[in-house]
């Protein structure tokens, strides 16, 4: 009998013994068709469409990443319980390269894939030989160890974690013998959320010898659904005629009413309510931005997708009507109008300005080109010629005049003069005339007599 028909005999066996209750299948693959997983090394890792498994040779030689990776699936919750199942060949167990199945949660942040380990499934890292198999938990530092495995020979394994106790049953079956080969029951076993799966092997430095291929087949896993608490989604979208096309909407809040169970929407409009009780329920769509709605939906076990749902009204509808707009209109066209005068005012303002601007340039330039001119006629060394001049000829005129004449002609000349200035008769003259401003004849002369007496004698007319 075909090998892998053998294998799914076993498994379908094996998962009547072994499934959970009220389990779903999240993610399951037996590779009879192409499961469109991702491979960077596509010569060495990938789909084999005749042996219906995935295969990926291994190598720890740094020339390529010998990996392999799932599509994403739903995520596996490590709250709930799940039952984990995989088909597994180590076909050479080699020194040096040690090839794995990693289960981990992928998530973008800031534009940046990042991933988070959960388990894996592996060849340890030992130097003995044969190779022993792990199966690690996320801190990739506790793991469970079989015996030796052998080559080329495939492997089932079962895990069913138990998410209240953290704790895990696993089992290990030889599909050569039907024997188990490993069995470990209620062991410890905490595990993280995970929704995608890595197949191969890449790492430094170069220790590797030999090629050590691993081959993956029937992957099952399944995760618990609540008898009465479940989850509903959906996405949140504008109607059509609101925009003209129907666009996401980010923030909306999501309430089911009567259970105090709500949650928001992300960036795309999708929304994940979970823990709903069985049965009939009103949902309570809330935004700031559109009217609140209802929507009465049927809760079944498990994931229940309620598909799209339309928020129409924006808010502002029951604010406005259309006096309002056209009032809005007028005051906006008014202050439009305003606008435009304060530009063109401001147009005219800019423009004298920058007139004034360059008339005083224009006159900097010219008292520039002025004073460069009145420099290019005059050098410093003329300027301090004309006044070594001046000083020549001032000392010029003192010798002069002081030859002519001594200091005692001088005096003497002042006497003469003084003397010359009044004769007898003058002298005489002025006493008589001094007599006739006694015009009152009291022989006394009055301020009004003394300034007419100034007045006759020096001509001088007060100012009228």
């Amino acid at each position: 009998m075909n090998p892998k028909l053998l294998r799914i005999l076993f498994i379908a066996i094996s998962l009547t013994c072994s499934a959970i209750s009220q389990g779903e299948v999240i993610y399951s693959e037996n590779f009879s068709n192409d499961p469109g997983y991702t491979s960077l090394a596509p010569e060495y890792v990938f789909w084999d469409s005749i042996n219906e498994y995935y295969y990926v040779k291994t190598f720890d030689n740094l020339e390529h990443k010998y990996m392999g990776y799932s599509p994403k699936f739903a995520k596996i919750n490590s709250n709930k319980n799940i039952l984990f199942e995989v088909d597994i060949n180590f076909e050479n167990p080699a020194f040096g390269t040690y090839p794995s199945m990693n289960m981990y949660y992928e998530y973008e942040d800031n534009g940046q894939i990042k991933r988070i380990h959960s388990f894996s499934i592996k060849i340890d890292y030992s130097t003995s030989y044969p190779k022993k198999l792990h199966i690690v938990r996320g801190n990739f530092f506790e793991y469970h160890s079989t015996q030796t495995l052998s080559k080329n020979t495939w492997y089932h394994i079962n895990i069913k974690y138990d998410s209240s106790n953290k704790k895990a049953d696993i089992l290990v079956t030889d599909l050569s013998t039907n024997e188990i080969f490993y069995d470990n029951q209620d062991t410890a076993f905490q595990i993280s959320d995970f929704n995608k799966i890595s197949i191969g092997f890449y790492d430094e430095p170069n220790y590797g010898k030999d090629w050590s291929p691993i081959i993956i087949d029937n992957i099952n896993i399944e995760q618990e659904i609540s008898e009465e608490l479940n989850t509903a989604v959906g996405k949140i979208v504008t109607a059509s005629e609101i925009l003209g096309y129907s666009a996401s909407v980010g923030g909306v809040t999501i309430k089911a009413q009567s259970y105090n169970l709500s949650t928001v929407t992300d960036i795309n409009g999708d929304f994940q309510l979970s823990n709903i009780p069985v049965g009939d329920c009103i949902i309570q769509i809330e935004s700031s931005y559109f009217q609140t709605i209802t929507k009465s939906i049927n809760i079944e076990l498990g994931i229940n997708n309620i598909g799209f749902v339309e928020i129409y009204s924006p808010i502002c509808q029951n604010i406005c009507n259309q006096k309002d707009f056209d009032r809005l209109s007028n005051e906006y066209n008014l202050i439009s109008n305003t606008y435009l005068t304060l530009s063109s005012n401001y147009q005219e303002l800019s423009s004298s300005y920058n007139q004034c601007k360059n008339d005083m340039e224009i006159i900097a330039e010219e008292n520039e080109a002025l004073k460069n001119t009145i420099s290019s006629m005059f050098t410093q060394e003329d300027i301090n010629e004309v006044v070594s001049q001046k000083d020549r000829i001032i000392s010029q005129l003192n010798s002069v005049m002081g030859s002519m004449f001594s200091q005692a002609e001088l005096d003497n000349a002042i006497i003469e003069a003084r003397k010359g200035l009044f004769t007898p008769e003058n002298v005489e003259l002025i006493v008589n005339k001094i007599l006739e401003w006694d015009v009152d004849d009291d022989g006394t002369i009055g301020l009004k007599e003394a300034i007419q007496a100034l007045m006759i004698s020096t001509g001088i007319k007060p100012i009228e």
